[in-house]
């Protein structure tokens, strides 16, 4: 669906010429004159509408093997829409398949200087690509602006204006292409107005010149010079596109960082905040462009006001608090230092005095102005060293000892607040570079001189403390007296009871083994007496079985040898322990039986 023919040698436009024209077009296809001939090839042609009314020229029978290729009917249905949008813009001009240096636009926009390519990639098309064609619109000062299709959606399409194409059918994918297009020019044209402004205001305060960046021929931003000092603008209503081409570091510092103002400035009306850059944004209203931007730029082009940022910092003097200190141990005086004063005497409104008395971090760094410091008021300085090893998440201590010795100094004379309010030097010894509070646009930096409190007052100061210190000591060392005694009475209390338990321990030690004795003797008796007992016992029991056999035997017969062991020597033979000897017993009559064994019972064995 080609959108360009010629008509009597005339180039139109088919979605752009009048209706005047579409008709004698329509005609002269009619005819044999062939007076209506394609741009692409000079080829006979006709005009003829589209199923979505869109009009545009086809080759007539026999002449549609075009050299130049043919585009999609959804190509050109988008590219038509954007021509017509362009075209309805008040002061736009629109043209369509305009070729240049070694570029050919689907539409060109066209207001005064301002050209505007306006491409519909359907196919998908690399980073690469996109930037070779984006510097041949440049170098014909030609802006692009890419309507991407839904193969580019995701994929690395590059830098530049861009919108993408939204819609599942030809109908609804025209619309979008329509708002996308009508942004852009409502961008532009609001960005043309923000330069000229601009460059009103500009001109108006003395000393800054400036030059203007383009993106093709759309003025991006102000370069200002003013003596030695610069600063950029940012037009940003066309988004952050334009960026990563118009912002470059310069002498290898961080973009921002060499700015008059303390920020890149971006003015915007529809626009987001470009976040990035150090960049600080301005919302312009649109119906009051130049009262808005003298109201808010002129402060800060005048130098009345500067952009504090979260890195924002001020290099702010410092002093140390120290005094004569006589060690405890050795009595040798050296110079102890017991807080840093910060931002003393001088300081920014916005900070006020900071006091430091023994974190290490703060010390660390300026050790060496405290050796300057020592040799100065002529004493030796006690070292300063981190504490060791501190608990987690705290901070590490300061340790001053004796410079002799080594003995810990004392603990301060002062407090924290005492210092703040009486030391009386305004010498300095160190600056810190510190944090300045807030964020913002405000006013230069403005800095509070503080007077020196009556030095008599410090002296009177350090006096009393160093007698109440004398006191404590005395009444420490009185404490300490009473202690001891208290002590050493404890001592002799504890030493007599413990000599007491011993000499009750020996006494019952005594006891104890008499008793032991008596238990003993006692056993002894008592074993022998059952000693004794048993052997007669055995005795007595020895003898009944003797006369039970002996009767068992004279009942069963009147008759019986007895052999008996004994122990009677009548009994034994000699040289034997115990002889068994025959006893013969004999009886005529059961008289005579009785009284053999009364014999029997009578005899000792």
């Amino acid at each position: 669906m080609p959108l360009k023919a010629k008509l009597d040698g005339r180039e139109i436009v088919s979605v752009l010429c009048s209706d005047r024209d579409w008709s004698e077009a329509q005609h002269a296809s009619k005819g044999t004159e062939n007076r209506l001939r394609m741009s692409c090839c000079d080829a006979p042609a006709y005009a003829s509408h589209s199923p979505l009314d869109l009009r545009y020229f086809a080759h007539k029978s026999g002449y549609d093997r075009c050299p130049s290729g043919g585009e999609s009917d959804e190509h050109e249905s988008l590219k038509a829409a954007a021509a017509r949008t362009v075209q309805s813009l008040a002061g736009w001009q629109a043209d369509v398949e305009v070729s240049g240096d070694g570029w050919r636009a689907d539409v060109l926009a066209m207001r005064g200087s301002i050209k505007i390519a306006i491409e519909v990639q359907l196919s998908a098309q690399a980073k690469r690509q996109t930037g070779a064609r984006n510097d041949r619109f440049e170098a014909s000062e030609v802006s692009a602006f890419w309507l991407k299709g839904p193969k580019n959606r995701f994929n690395d399409f590059g830098d530049g204006l861009q919108g993408p194409v939204h819609g599942a059918s030809i109908r609804e994918q025209m619309a979008s292409v329509g708002v996308a297009v009508r942004n852009l020019i409502g961008a532009v044209e609001r960005q043309v107005r923000m330069a000229n402004e601009l460059a009103r205001l500009i001109r108006t305060i003395p000393g800054w010149k400036y030059d203007i960046d383009l993106q093709g021929t759309i003025p991006a931003c102000f370069e200002l010079q003013r003596e030695a000092k610069r600063q950029q603008i940012l037009l940003g209503e066309l988004g952050p596109s334009l960026l990563p081409t118009i912002f470059r570091p310069v002498d290898g510092k961080q973009i921002g960082a060499d700015q008059f103002a303390g920020a890149i400035l971006q003015l915007r009306v529809n626009a987001p905040h470009l976040r990035g850059y150090q960049a600080s944004s301005f919302q312009l209203a649109s119906e009051d462009l130049a009262n808005s931007l003298a109201r808010q730029l002129r402060p800060i082009l005048e130098g009345k006001k500067t952009w504090q940022g979260k890195e924002h910092t001020e290099v702010v003097p410092g002093a140390f608090v120290h005094y004569p200190e006589q060690c405890p141990g050795c009595e040798t005086r050296f110079l102890r230092i017991t807080h840093l004063l910060i931002g003393h005497p001088r300081r920014p409104r916005t900070l006020p005095v900071k006091v430091v008395r023994d974190e290490w971090r703060w010390y660390e760094p300026i050790l060496s102005k405290a050796e300057l410091l020592s040799r100065k008021v002529g004493l030796p300085l006690g070292p300063l060293v981190d504490h060791g090893e501190s608990a987690y998440f705290q901070p590490k201590r300061v340790d001053q000892r004796c410079p002799v010795c080594g003995k810990q100094a004392p603990d301060p004379l002062i407090s924290n607040d005492e210092a703040l309010r009486a030391w009386p030097g305004r010498d300095e010894h160190f600056r810190y570079r510190l944090p300045a509070p807030g964020k913002g646009w405000s006013a230069s930096t403005r800095w509070v001189m503080q007077l020196a409190p009556d030095a008599a007052v410090w002296d009177a100061l350090l006096d009393a403390k160093r007698a109440e210190r004398q006191k404590e000591r005395e009444e420490e060392r009185r404490r300490e007296d009473l202690a001891e005694a208290e002590r050493n009475r404890r001592y002799e209390e504890l030493k007599r009871q413990a000599e007491e338990r011993r000499q009750q321990r020996i006494a019952d030690d005594l006891v104890r083994k008499a008793v032991d004795e008596q238990r003993a003797i006692e056993a002894r008796r008592q074993a022998e007496e059952d000693r004794q007992a048993r052997i007669v016992a055995q005795q007595e029991e020895r003898k009944d079985k003797l006369r039970t056999a002996a009767e068992t035997a004279i009942r069963d017969r009147l008759r019986r040898n007895l052999w008996l062991t004994t122990g009677n020597s009548h009994l034994r033979l000699a040289g034997d322990a115990v002889a068994p000897r025959p006893i013969e017993v004999a009886a005529q009559s059961k008289e005579g039986l009785e009284m053999a064994l009364q014999l029997l019972r009578s005899t000792k064995f």
